[in-house]
């Protein structure tokens, strides 16, 4: 397998994505993961 450094910006658009029945847990995760995903376009 062939892996191919890829460089990036060090601020990243994120999307979050849950189904009905998983946004509770993505709700939580982020809350859990604010202070990395500060960084970042959310």
């Amino acid at each position: 397998m062939i892996y191919k450094k890829v460089e990036m910006e060090p601020d990243k658009k994120i999307a979050l994505v849950a189904h009905d029945n998983k946004k509770h847990d993505l709700v939580e995760w982020a809350k859990f993961n604010r202070v990395l995903l500060a960084h970042h376009k959310v």
